[in-house]
């Protein structure tokens, strides 16, 4: 992975999600290269981190959104304009797992959309179901069924959603597949 200078214009792709659900995770396996085993010690992202990559050939900016609520709503005020301008794919991580967690992550999915979409009218919401994994088998159908109508996937804001983890190539199809 080659880190590229701030002042190029590229993509960007914005991560948000609860603490804990997963986007240091992705980034780190799916555009650094770590072993997924290797991110199991992550501490809780502070703040906003962003860093511009060369993924496959096409340079992006990668932006995650700490998941902590303070973060979260940082984001949404003071940092705003600097977060959620120029979004070309808003990728909203939401642990499977976390069942209890659903309605909670739904209200900073909604504020994360809407900033997203408010900058940019055309860009992506992409939803993970992700640590899939964790789920079990029986449990599956039911926990992506409760998502997908909490969020209202596909209706509210025109998203998409992909069960994902990082210890199968899950994650790795459905980041080839997002429009970068």
């Amino acid at each position: 992975m080659n880190y590229i200078s701030t002042e190029d214009h590229v993509e960007k792709i914005l991560f948000v999600g609860l603490s804990q659900s997963g986007k240091t995770s992705i980034i780190q396996v799916v555009f650094e290269g770590i072993l997924p085993e290797s991110t199991l010690k992550n501490q809780a992202t502070g703040r906003i981190k962003k860093k511009k990559i060369d993924f496959s050939g096409k340079i992006i900016s990668v932006f995650e959104v700490g998941g902590q609520i303070p973060f979260l709503e940082e984001s949404f005020s003071n940092f705003k304009e600097s977060v959620y301008s120029d979004v070309k794919n808003l990728i909203f991580v939401i642990d499977s797992s976390q069942r209890h967690h659903f309605l909670k992550a739904l209200y900073y999915y909604n504020q994360a959309c809407s900033l997203a979409l408010e900058y940019n009218n055309n860009a992506k919401i992409t939803i993970l179901a992700h640590k899939i994994d964790l789920v079990a088998e029986e449990k599956k159908s039911e926990i992506l069924n409760e998502i997908k109508s909490t969020f209202n996937v596909g209706k509210t804001f025109d998203s998409v959603m992909f069960q994902t983890s990082i210890y199968d190539e899950t994650i790795f199809e459905v980041i080839s597949s997002i429009d970068v």
